[in-house]
């Protein structure tokens, strides 16, 4: 796999010199395997997703997904159920895990041969204090002009837009008895005074040396979408109390009283006032496959140099690939300014 991968750092390299040469692939095209692919976690039920591998100089970004297969869910070592099948290759179950779970998962169908992977439920993490500091960098005026019904041209201070740095401590007991893995999600929720919220990736980094010199990892998560995330082990502080670090930059505008944007009068739908702001984090404690896994992603990402040596992906799928993780969360939120703008459209919001 490695060689492959080398084959295609190489030829990329080489098309920014000759976009025209032809170079014949001459080694050998692996088989496919089936591809499990699942994320659980106690607040929900199990969901898997299957598709096959494909041979990568396959000129397409889509999966293979396999909608005939035999997907079964096992708990603590006895069959629980078979998942029911649901269309673009995912699978759900019935069942919602529980802490201490060691959940199995296998799957096949009349082209593939049966794999499997197994993963442990961890307990969620007992958070004992967080702290945040605000700190100002920079401030200045927003300043209105407009035309009085003279014509008269009217300057107005109606606030000021602000930039501060926002500092995070957040202190917990790590397990004594196992190694642990954490990471941590952070959520910015815009409520809007039609009782409808939105949420969105808030990016945090961190200077902490639990990271090493890996502060900041942006990939795609496990519901698809843009997640921001910090990953660590209790390699430093294992059985302990530990306070861990982290930062973020908050940009905002703070109107004065009475001079706040008036909501548009015409009844455009896309024109609601955003009536707070919170900060939503979540310590989750991940299962070792997750971590490893995202820490290979991240290794991945960062590889920029032609010539690098590719790192594999981790996988914990017995005779395929792919990857089975878990987490529990543990959450706490706070207010932040309101920031951006007090008024924006809200397509895709949902109803809290």
């Amino acid at each position: 796999m490695k060689n492959l991968k080398n084959i295609f750092i190489t030829l990329a390299f080489l098309g920014l010199f000759a976009c025209n040469t032809e170079i014949d692939f001459e080694g050998e095209i692996t088989s496919s395997m089936l591809v499990i692919n699942s994320f659980i976690t106690p607040d929900s039920v199990i969901k898997v997703h299957v598709s096959k591998s494909k041979f990568f100089l396959k000129d397409d970004n889509q999966f293979d997904v396999v909608d005939n297969a035999t997907v079964n869910l096992w708990v603590n070592n006895i069959q629980k159920e078979t998942l029911i099948k649901q269309g673009n290759g995912y699978y759900i179950s019935n069942y919602k895990p529980m802490i201490g779970d060691i959940i199995k998962i296998t799957a096949k169908n009349a082209i593939f041969s049966e794999v499997d992977c197994s993963v442990e439920i961890m307990d969620s993490t007992t958070i004992l204090s967080f702290d945040t500091i605000r700190n100002l960098i920079n401030e200045s005026l927003i300043i209105n002009y407009n035309s009085d019904k003279y014509g008269k041209m009217v300057v107005d201070t109606v606030g000021k837009y602000k930039n501060e740095k926002l500092d995070i401590v957040i202190q917990f007991q790590d397990n004594p008895q196992i190694s642990n893995y954490y990471r941590m999600v952070a959520t910015r929720r815009m409520y809007f005074d039609d009782g409808k919220f939105f949420d969105e990736n808030f990016y945090l980094s961190s200077d902490d040396i639990v990271f090493g010199d890996n502060s900041t990892t942006s990939i795609i998560g496990e519901n698809g979408n843009n997640s921001s995330f910090l990953e660590f082990s209790d390699e430093y502080f294992s059985g302990q109390k530990y306070a861990v670090r982290f930062y973020s930059y908050l940009n905002g505008m703070e109107y004065f009283a009475g001079k706040e944007p008036k909501k548009d009068d015409g009844g455009t739908v896309g024109t609601v006032k955003i009536i707070k702001t919170d900060l939503i984090l979540n310590l989750q404690t991940i299962s070792k496959s997750y971590y490893l896994f995202l820490k290979s992603i991240s290794a991945n990402s960062s590889v920029i140099e032609f010539f690098s040596e590719p790192v594999q992906i981790h996988s914990n799928v017995n005779g395929g690939i792919g990857i089975l993780g878990s987490y529990t969360s543990s959450f706490f939120k706070f207010q932040i300014p309101i920031s951006d703008s007090m008024y924006g459209g809200y397509g895709g919001y949902k109803k809290y």
